[in-house]
């Protein structure tokens, strides 16, 4: 299976999301559904001389769909919490001078609550749509050591948020600034909360949001290393993951998804199954699931201005060399798709240079082509022999390289002469 880009006429969204009834795109300041091929327009940021894009979308189609977007002012811009369709308060996270944050989202009753935090300043944990509601969380002063600089701040460094369908709130993140993952846990019906460990998390760990799960229950992760932590009826529990993870998600009365760069998984029953293998390493930063286990992700992508675009799973042929092949190919790397990546006129000196002194150098082409969203770099041969003896070259050649043999055809490659490269 492969990604492909989708990019219906004209658009080019940057980012997708699955909310209840829907799966729905952003670019900028618009958001759509996905409608088969085509992409039906919902709604839009209000104009501004100020350029918008939309970062996160929820809530249910298509009386209830919150957005966040960042509101591009400088060094820190504004994230701004609205409700695009349907009543709701719009909320500012965030000034010029003081970067703000958006733990996440939860649903009590009738009421979606926000946390969200100045730097230095105590969260602010309010209902911005339905009746009000409100939680005071932990300060930093009550029961952190060193705390010059956050004496307003929160004890909780909160980088994920939800509640449970029970209406336990469940805010996760760093507690007084050290290591490790920690919850702040505000019982149903009651208005204080308490701390507790939930297990390990790196220096520089980010959570991949929460999820509520049935009853009194909430998942949760920890970006690349996991692990994945389930929360149910006051209690932790964690579960190792099947490989760097780049991406999780969870339907409504659903299983748990993650994406890692090959493949995406689902844990169900307290085991994974490896449902897709990718044809194409990704650069994933976000997954939906719409209905009957149909995938999109947010990926790197060079053909949208934001550096990243959306992309579906389709069948895709095999790429595994056989005998049979008729078009040998060794893989080198990927380009990059992000703003900084190599120009799309560089001409890679380096390896053109190894690849010129090859004994068979006749035989070979180097191409730059795009695949699954991405910019990549690799060699035509004549042979499968060609290409494997080619592949044993670069090892000793340029070592930092792991080459891989294919059979492969890229569409439209650009080909990069090799000449001047001796």
């Amino acid at each position: 299976m492969a990604l492909e880009e989708l990019h219906p006429g004209k658009s080019r969204p940057n980012s997708v999301f699955a909310i209840e009834g829907a799966v729905v795109v952003a670019e900028g300041d618009k958001l759509g559904r996905v409608v088969g091929d085509a992409i039906e327009p919902i709604a839009a940021l209000a104009e501004s001389k100020v350029r918008s894009f939309i970062v996160w979308a929820g809530g249910t189609y298509p009386d209830r769909i919150d957005v966040e977007y960042d509101a591009d002012r400088g060094r820190n811009p504004d994230l701004i919490y609205k409700a695009l369709t349907g009543k709701g308060e719009e909320l500012a996270v965030g000034q010029r001078s003081v970067p703000g944050r958006i733990a996440g989202y939860a649903t009590v009753g009738e009421s979606l609550l926000i946390h969200s935090a100045l730097w230095g300043s105590p969260p602010i944990i309010k209902a911005v749509r339905g009746p009000k509601l409100t939680r005071l969380a932990i300060a930093a002063s009550a029961i952190c050591k060193e705390v010059a600089g956050r004496e307003r701040a929160g004890a909780l460094d909160a980088i994920g948020f939800a509640g449970t369908e029970t209406g336990t709130l469940i805010a996760l993140g760093r507690r007084c600034e050290q290591e490790g993952v920690w919850a702040e846990i505000w019982e149903a019906g009651t208005g204080k909360s308490h701390l507790v460990e939930v297990g390990p998390g790196g220096e520089r760990y980010l959570l991949h949001g929460a999820f509520p799960g049935k009853g009194d229950e909430l998942w949760a992760a920890v970006y690349q290393t996991g692990p994945l932590f389930h929360y149910r009826a006051g209690k932790f529990e964690s579960f190792p993951v099947p490989g760097k993870l780049l991406a999780i998600t969870k339907p409504k009365n659903g299983p748990i998804y993650v994406a890692t760069a090959d493949a995406i998984h689902r844990f169900d029953g307290g085991a994974w199954t490896k449902i897709v293998e990718l044809t194409w390493t990704t650069d994933i930063i976000g997954l939906a699931v719409g209905e009957g286990e149909s995938f999109w992700v947010t990926a790197g992508s060079s053909s949208t201005m934001w550096g990243y675009g959306v992309l579906r799973l389709a069948p895709a042929p095999s790429v595994a060399m056989t005998d049979e092949c008729k078009t040998p190919f060794v893989f080198l790397h990927d380009v990059g798709a992000t703003p900084g990546s190599p120009g799309h006129d560089y001409t890679f000196p380096t390896i053109r240079k190894a690849l010129a002194r090859f004994d068979e150098a006749s035989e070979i082409g180097l191409v730059d082509f795009r695949e699954s969203g991405e910019r990549r770099l690799g060699v035509t041969a004549t042979s499968r022999a060609t290409a494997e003896a080619l592949v044993s070259y670069l090892a000793k050649a340029i070592p930092v390289e792991t080459p891989k043999v294919l059979c492969y055809a890229p569409k439209e490659p650009r080909v990069i002469d090799l000449k001047g490269g001796k």
